[in-house]
């Protein structure tokens, strides 16, 4: 059995890209939750206890820039965030990174490690 080594949240509107997150962080250890509502997920990472948060930019009701954006400025959270989007652009990313995004990924992205 696979000890828990971390916990995650996934927070992506595609069904495909929270499923094959889940699957790589599972193998890792991590103990996965996940939501495809933006407003869902910015309740969850409020009120739990995660180490790293996956956050989609595009979805309907709240974009995942202004769920970062709320995170770092209204609560504690310490879990590493990154900005997940199919529609980066370099502003983008600046803005994520200025507002403490741990990282930003343009979809689609690998989970193979660089060698």
């Amino acid at each position: 059995m696979v000890e828990k080594v971390g916990k995650a949240l996934i927070i992506d509107d595609e069904d495909s890209i929270r499923d094959g997150c889940r699957q790589v962080l599972s193998r890792m250890g991590c103990a996965v939750d996940d939501t495809d509502d933006a407003v869902r997920g910015l309740e969850m990472a409020l009120g739990g206890t995660y180490d790293l948060i996956l956050l989609d930019v595009r979805m309907p009701k709240i974009s995942g820039l202004d769920i970062l954006k709320r995170l770092k400025a209204e609560s504690a959270v310490s879990a590493r965030i990154i900005i997940i989007t199919g529609y980066g652009t370099i502003e983008m990313a600046v803005e994520a990174m200025r507002h403490r995004a741990f990282d930003f990924l343009a979809k689609p992205f690998s989970s193979a490690r660089p060698s």
